[in-house]
């Protein structure tokens, strides 16, 4: 705590990026405890404490592969209260961008504007992307210029507009309270995970990432297309391609997508049976009822799931048995979502387990 406050000056949105960024490297270092050491390497990475009038400037991100593994971890408290707020505050849900230095607004190359005592960072020394900013400029956009753009939303109700727009869904016209009532009203689950680009690829799904620009502030965007070593991020109405290393520096691993449970590729579930097939026949038996999905759906075939199964079997004229096997898996894919859009680029991806 020492060294926090040395490093940060006692600066409130500072204490923060530095924490964040501690108990992401306990995390990978798989310590417990956030020592000293953890402090100043996590305060230099996003090169903070190295001299009061030095510039804050993005840099290389710790190593982060050894966390592919783990899907789910609460490191740098992940603002679930972010997605589950009515989707009227949405928009509010997320901190405002820094403004656009006004001295610096009639140069061509947006100019982030800096805290006080800190020096202004021209775009063309940050992250790089590979598409121009408009047609007259050949320079690439950077991505700490579009961040700090007001005019380009990052809020959160902007990205799930876009996100549910992937599953040919209007956002707007769905019903329900938050962003995944909305969801679960049209067949799909939020799922909210922390992890890598591997992570990513492995669902092979759009997903809203949260980026946190170098003044602290937060921002949800949409990752539509993962390629090698780029990512398309939609931007102001508008897909960029960076390199997924120069979004490191931004992104803490936080992301949300939708998904849906796959069809079972054997029959015979029957009681006791586990699993993700098991929500896929609650999801298709809701849809059959007229019901919203739950948004904590079991993965468990019980009692109650199996007198479900057979009052649809009796409806359908199938033996009420309780079992769901090939015919009356094949009736209940009338009630299920086929269409599911993909990240890669190549999508012959392993399937998730």
């Amino acid at each position: 705590m020492e060294s926090v406050h040395t490093l940060s000056g006692g600066i409130p949105r500072l204490i923060n990026v530095i924490c964040d960024r501690a108990l992401l490297g306990a995390y990978v270092l798989e310590k417990n405890v956030v020592d000293a050491a953890i402090v100043k390497r996590s305060a230099a990475e996003v090169s903070v404490g190295r001299e009061k009038s030095s510039s804050i400037t993005p840099r290389v991100l710790m190593p982060v592969a050894a966390a592919a593994a783990a899907a789910v971890f609460v490191v740098a408290g992940w603002q679930m209260s972010v997605w589950l707020r009515p989707a009227a505050h949405d928009a509010q849900a997320v901190a405002a961008p820094a403004k656009v230095d006004e001295k610096s607004a009639a140069s061509t190359e947006p100019v982030a504007n800096k805290t006080a005592g800190e020096t202004n960072v021209a775009a063309d020394s940050s992250p790089v992307g590979t598409k121009t900013q408009s047609p007259d400029s050949k320079r690439p956009v950077a991505i700490e210029s579009l961040l700090a753009n007001p005019q380009v939303a990052t809020d959160t109700e902007s990205a799930m507009k876009h996100l549910f727009a992937r599953w040919d869904l209007d956002y707007t016209v769905l019903a329900g309270a938050t962003a995944c009532d909305r969801a679960l009203n049209a067949g799909l689950h939020c799922m909210y995970k922390t992890g890598t680009w591997n992570n990513l690829r492995e669902y092979n799904r759009p997903a809203i990432i949260e980026l946190v620009d170098t003044n602290g502030n937060k921002h949800h965007v949409l990752v539509s297309l993962l390629k090698e070593n780029t990512a398309s991020l939609e931007l102001g109405g508008q897909a960029h391609d960076f390199p997924t290393s120069e979004l490191g520096r931004y992104w803490f691993g936080k992301y949300l997508l939708l998904w849906k449970p796959s069809m079972p590729e054997q029959g015979d579930l029957r009681l006791g049976a586990r699993g993700e097939a098991v929500v896929w026949l609650r999801d298709a038996l809701a849809r059959y009822r007229g019901e919203a999905l739950s948004a904590q759906p079991k993965d468990r075939f019980d009692e109650a799931l199996e007198m479900e199964l057979m009052d649809f079997q009796s409806n359908h004229r199938l033996e009420p048995d309780g079992i769901a096997g090939r015919i009356t898996l094949t009736k209940l894919q009338a009630y299920s979502l086929d269409k599911a859009p993909t990240l890669l680029a190549d999508t012959t991806v392993s399937k998730v387990r």
